[in-house]
């Protein structure tokens, strides 16, 4: 089954968020009605469910999201609830792609370029003392947060609040 992000997703209003966006329209982060803020994966609009699940940017809801933002133009243009994705991979329509390469010659016989393309972003907000750098992340392991990248501090692990 090949359904579109865009197919669940819902507006601002209608999921009772705010998305906070910078002066070039970026995508920061959300506040929801009860005053919480709550990270956002940013995703282009056309992706389908699969290619999300599927993509470096499924790691970025261990950040906290709450929403999964749809992008056109780089205008976040409606959101899909983090609960809709995960119905969509418990309900046993979605298959994860296999881990091994395929062919009878193995990797020679693959017939694509190696590692998966960027789909998607979070930026987070570093919470370190005396930070708050906006860093943008493409991958996210919660057992090993990368390195904050703002210069005007020494190095400091990414401090998610």
């Amino acid at each position: 089954m090949n359904r579109r992000l865009r197919d669940a997703a819902v507006d601002a209003d209608e999921a009772e968020v705010h998305l906070l966006v910078d002066e070039a329209g970026e995508v920061l982060g959300a506040v929801t009605a009860d005053g919480d803020s709550t990270p956002v994966v940013v995703v282009p609009a056309d992706l389908t469910f699969a290619e999300f699940a599927d993509s470096d940017a499924v790691t970025l809801l261990d950040l906290g999201a709450r929403f999964v933002a749809l992008a056109e133009a780089g205008q976040p243009i409606g959101l899909v609830p983090v609960e809709t994705i995960g119905a969509y991979l418990a309900g046993g329509d979605y298959a994860a792609r296999p881990t091994t390469m395929s062919g009878p010659h193995g990797g020679n016989a693959d017939g694509s370029l190696h590692g998966d393309p960027q789909v998607g972003v979070a930026r987070v907000r570093c919470a370190h003392p005396g930070c708050g750098h906006v860093n943008t992340l493409t991958f996210f392991d919660p057992d090993r947060p990368p390195p904050c990248a703002n210069p005007a501090l020494p190095p400091h692990p990414l401090a998610i609040g």
